[in-house]
């Protein structure tokens, strides 16, 4: 009798990196209307920010487990961990070259996504108001270098990190603010021109004003920060207890969890990277490069501008001739 072969699979994590990277095929495909290929981008992005906030979570607990806790696995987390990273910052590479490719097809179709520093004196008027009557207020800036140990960085919220010159100094301080995108939408549209629609990011807006903020202080470069925090219910013990309290304790803790990833741009300084590390009480695989802009899944809000032929055409329900007929079964 032929022996049989045992059946090898690949393990659930990875199977479901393969799964989110089908997505950004469909960000990728020029087939795929132009507006829609973002909301995948979204979509996708979405999607591994979760994974990050449960699953990775879940496995660098794991990985702070002693040795014999974790004997009968049939992985090594701490190198399931690093395959993830791996295959991670491939896809996310990918996902830049996908995004730097939409930019120009936006624009042929008079869509021009701006930043703070290619604006018309007329966007930079405009910009100036509409950052001291809707954005200055709500900015709160404190010192990285004292930072205070109770302060807390919240989770899935866009920061940025700046750099304030002291006269005579060899060195800048850093100062942390809050990208307020709870009360403000993610990205601003500014005034048309003829058949142009010109849009921006809410943290372009305030580095283009960044002077505004700390007055009396010369201001250098700004750079994006992002924290996932753990999001694992952990009901591994859910048939002991009350099932329901569990849960709603655990979903408390979704929002103060601990940290599982921290995004930071790819041109931030070695020196501000290692600061925001020890102010945070983060370590080394905590870190993670980002590009410029964090929280894509926003690109769900990105203004439509009314161009339906970018967008998927609406697919009502086929009428069908007995159940249109038939009582609710509600």
């Amino acid at each position: 009798m032929a022996e049989k072969k045992a059946m090898v699979y690949e393990n659930r994590e990875i199977s479901w990196l393969s799964f989110n990277a089908r997505v950004l095929q469909e960000a990728e495909d020029p087939n795929v209307p132009l507006l829609e290929r973002l909301s995948f981008l979204a979509i996708y992005s979405s999607n591994l920010d979760e994974f990050f906030r449960v699953r990775v979570a879940s496995m660098r607990s794991l990985v702070r487990l002693k040795r014999k806790s974790v004997k009968k696995l049939d992985f090594n987390p701490a190198r399931l961990v690093r395959e993830i990273n791996e295959i991670v910052t491939a896809q996310q590479e990918r996902f830049g070259a996908i995004w730097r490719d939409l930019l120009p097809a936006l624009e042929a179709e008079g869509i021009f996504l701006l930043n703070e520093q290619n604006l018309s004196e007329r966007q930079q008027t405009f910009l100036q108001s509409y950052f001291e009557k809707e954005v200055l207020a709500q900015l709160k800036p404190v010192a990285l270098q004292t930072l205070a140990a109770d302060y807390f960085v919240k989770n899935r919220t866009v920061y940025l990190a700046t750099e304030i010159w002291r006269e005579n100094s060899d060195a800048p301080d850093h100062m942390l603010l809050e990208v307020p995108c709870e009360t403000l939408p993610r990205f601003v549209e500014l005034p048309a021109q003829g058949r142009k629609r010109y849009v921006m990011f809410i943290e372009d807006v305030i580095r283009f004003n960044i002077g505004k903020v700390y007055p009396e202080r010369e201001t250098g470069n700004t750079y994006g920060i992002k924290l996932s925090r753990d999001a694992d219910l952990y009901l591994e013990d859910e048939f002991s207890g009350d099932l329901v309290e569990m849960i709603r304790k655990s979903l408390k803790k979704r929002v103060t969890g601990l940290p599982t990833r921290c995004l930071y741009d790819l041109s931030m300084p070695f020196a501000l990277a290692a600061l925001v590390k020890e102010k945070l009480n983060l370590n080394n695989s905590d870190m993670v490069l980002g590009g410029r802009y964090h929280n894509l899944h926003d690109l769900f809000g990105f203004p439509r501008f009314d161009k339906k032929h970018l967008m998927y055409k609406p697919m009502p329900p086929l009428a069908h001739p007995v159940l249109t007929e038939a009582p609710s079964i509600l």
